[in-house]
């Protein structure tokens, strides 16, 4: 249990709160902990919104299926971050988002009568589950404005300039595959490499293995 307490005190839902507080709300709920292993589907698209899951270990991918078959990333989600609340407390019925895991994962499960209890009766958890569904709309709109900028270098631009904005440096440390990037970005790993590639050449930026270095932010703002 103080295991379990202390993992979860790190994470999103129970933000601020101490493990003591935390142990006597687990005694007076059910969750379940699930594991699953890398690439295992965790929630299909059509699955009804039942529950909120945090990540307990591992890493998880959201993505959205096209009907042409192939899909594109909305999010990766890591140790104490939280996903399904928007759509429990929302008036669809289904996820509308495939959930896999991108590494062998374990996630704390609880199912919604459990939540709306812990929303009535914690208002710290509540207070919580309030910042993450905006936290939600902010990145959200942070895709649509990434999908808007158009070419792949405005997309890659825009994502550096976002990134050095987050860490608040010039030295970016990618948390992410290029090919996870690839995915995030909507394009192909082969042209998000020739875009950094010429990028490089221009001086604009130094790669150098997971290190981005921006040489010339300016640059990359005009061309947004």
């Amino acid at each position: 249990m103080k295991k379990l307490t202390a993992q979860l005190a790190a994470c999103q839902l129970f933000r601020g709160m101490e493990e003591e507080e935390i142990e006597n709300i687990l005694k007076n709920i059910q969750y379940r902990i699930p594991a699953y292993k890398k690439d295992e589907l965790i929630v299909h698209s059509e699955d009804p919104c039942e529950c909120i899951f945090i990540v307990m270990d591992g890493e998880i991918e959201i993505q959205k299926n096209m009907a042409s078959g192939k899909f594109y990333n909305i999010n990766y989600l890591k140790a104490g971050e939280v996903f399904g609340i928007g759509s429990l407390f929302s008036d669809t019925d289904t996820y509308k988002v495939d959930i896999v895991a991108k590494k062998d994962c374990v996630l704390f499960e609880i199912r919604e009568e459990q939540v709306r209890q812990l929303f009535c009766n914690c208002p710290a958890v509540s207070l919580n589950m309030i910042r993450i569904a905006g936290n939600k709309i902010v990145q959200l709109d942070q895709r649509i404005e990434l999908f808007s900028a158009g070419s792949i270098k405005r997309k890659i631009a825009y994502s550096l300039l976002k990134a050095a904005n987050t860490f608040h440096s010039d030295t970016i440390c990618l948390q992410i595959s290029k090919k996870q990037w690839s995915e995030h970005l909507n394009v192909s790993r082969t042209s998000l490499s020739r875009e950094l590639k010429e990028l490089e050449e221009k001086g604009i930026i130094s790669i150098r293995k997971n290190i981005i270095l921006l040489l010339n932010k300016q640059y990359l703002k005009d061309i947004l």
